[in-house]
């Protein structure tokens, strides 16, 4: 029994051609057909990967949105942040949310000190000082 087949003969990747005659051994067809299966491997190892690689960046970005809302900030921030990488996020975060914090406390009048919880509205021997010495009393 002899181990050599009789098929048509096959380019590479087309339909196979009518040449009469053509002879391939097992090991030629084991071979033809490996290759196929590793390209057709490599295509879909390629695709998941891509696949992996979107994912990660919509879960990067959901969770960016998230930490935003959870720190009291909008969303729409998200595209003035840097969000190439978990750190430069995070680190642009932080100098966003210290600039905003800044500005807030710039943007309380001097001269006051405002408490929360406390009877009186809020106001403090600080605020009734002020306002004997603005009165002249």
């Amino acid at each position: 029994m002899s181990n050599t087949t009789t098929t048509p003969a096959v380019s590479d990747g087309a339909a196979p051609t009518a040449e009469p005659g053509k002879t391939f051994t097992q090991e030629e067809l084991n071979s033809i057909i490996a290759e196929r299966l590793a390209r057709q491997q490599g295509k879909l190892e390629g695709d998941i990967a891509q696949r992996e690689q979107e994912l990660a960046q919509k879960e990067f970005l959901f969770n960016a949105k998230a930490a935003l809302t959870a720190k009291g900030l909008p969303a729409e921030l998200m595209d003035a942040l840097n969000t190439a990488n978990d750190e430069a996020f995070n680190k642009s975060l932080d100098i966003v949310e210290r600039v905003i914090t800044d500005k807030m406390k710039q943007a309380q009048p001097s001269g006051f000190v405002v408490t929360a919880g406390q009877s009186g509205g809020g106001r403090t021997q600080n605020t009734d000082d002020f306002m004997r010495g603005a009165m002249g009393l």
